[in-house]
Parts: C-alpha cells; structure tokens; sequence
C-alpha cells in the first residue's frame, strides 16, 4: 500500500477510537452517579473515584484492569474526565484518586455522538 493508504487507515482506525470512546462516555454519564466522596479529611462532592471508574468499565466495556487503566486514561486525556485531587495526569486504580467531569460538557459529548453517527 501506498503511505496514502497507510495514512487513512490511521484516520479511519482515530475515528473508531474516538466513537468508541464517545460511547463509553456517554454511558458513563448514564450509568455512574457522582458522589461525595472523602479523602484525608477532605470532602470532594459530586467525584468519582478512580477504582469505582476501573470497577464500571470492567462490568461492559472491558475484561482487564489494564485494558480498563489505558481506557479511562484517555477519557482523562480527552478532557472527558480531570483529576481533583491530583497532578500526576497518570490514571491508576487508586480508591483516594478523584476525578470530576471534565471540560467537555456532556451536551458537547451528546452533539459529537450525534455528529458521528
């Protein structure tokens, strides 16, 4: 193949992640509630954590913890989600590491899935 092809697959093979990723936000923003969650001494309203996160995508998105790690870290990466207590900018399936939504606001997400579909 030409270096034009291999070029396009790469794209088509971005789209596919991107979709994917969409779809498991989405589901996210249905199916985890925020909570307050409490960490030395600290309260943290409307988080997740980040093993509630890992727990989730491992019921219907994944069967690893590693392949569930390299999923939420690009919902970090994506913006879709941000740490609160935190500035590693590394996901790990830590129970006192918190997250929030990020600067992508679920309209954002819901008009891109539409977008693409």
């Amino acid at each position: 193949e030409t270096a034009g092809g291999d070029e396009r697959l790469l794209t088509l093979y971005e789209d596919e992640v991107e979709f994917n990723l969409q779809k498991i936000w989405n589901d996210l923003c249905q199916e985890i509630v925020p909570r307050t969650h409490r960490v030395r001494l600290r309260t943290y309203p409307g988080s997740f954590s980040a093993q509630e996160i890992v727990n989730w995508l491992m019921k219907g998105h994944t069967t690893t913890r590693e392949k569930a790690l390299q999923i939420a870290q690009a919902l970090v990466d994506s913006r879709h989600l941000h740490f609160i207590n935190s500035t590693a900018g590394m996901f790990s399936d830590d129970p006192n590491l918190l997250l929030k939504i990020g600067e992508v606001s679920t309209a954002e997400v819901y008009t891109r899935a539409s977008d693409n579909a």
